[in-house]
């Protein structure tokens, strides 16, 4: 197994063309690995205002601190019901963002992007 890793030098603030912290007007929230019997993703919205519209079936709910670019929500996962919390950062350079999620004895990736 190898892993691979992305160091991008990053900072959290709205861009000077729009208050948007990244440029992802309509974009999805994937959610993998982590005990999920499948992964999912939800179709999202991120307005200018930076507030997150999830536009799929399941529930979610994302909200992202632009001061310094975290964010934090949870989704639920389509086959149990379960709501699962997770906690991430936007990188502005890469115009997306990742983080994680704990489920049961394992860790799970989400991913914020186009």
């Amino acid at each position: 197994m190898s892993v691979e890793r992305l160091s991008v030098p990053a900072s959290a603030a709205p861009s000077a063309t729009t208050s948007a912290i990244v440029a992802i007007a309509n974009g999805q929230v994937a959610m993998t690995d982590g005990n999920l019997t499948v992964g999912f993703t939800n179709q999202v919205q991120l307005n200018a205002n930076n507030t997150v519209v999830n536009l799929g079936n399941n529930a979610l709910q994302l909200k992202i601190n632009v001061a310094n670019g975290l964010f934090a929500g949870k989704a639920q996962d389509p086959v149990t019901g379960k709501s699962i919390p997770f906690k991430g950062v936007v990188l502005q350079k890469v115009n997306a963002g990742g983080g994680f999620f704990l489920n049961q004895n394992q860790s799970g990736e989400i991913f914020l992007g186009p």
